[in-house]
């Protein structure tokens, strides 16, 4: 995906003592995604 200036982002990230989570949206992008959690069946899950 190219990204220009003008592409709107929204990013979050939280830490605890059992998660860690990113999460980054490109609000103007293609509608793909890519999910890595580390478990392929809720990779599979989050992406339907």
């Amino acid at each position: 995906m190219t990204q220009n200036a003008s592409d709107r982002k929204a990013s979050i990230a939280r830490k605890t003592g059992e998660t860690d989570i990113e999460l980054e949206l490109v609000l103007d992008g293609s509608g793909k995604c890519d999910v890595k959690t580390g478990v392929p069946f809720l990779d599979h899950m989050l992406t339907l």
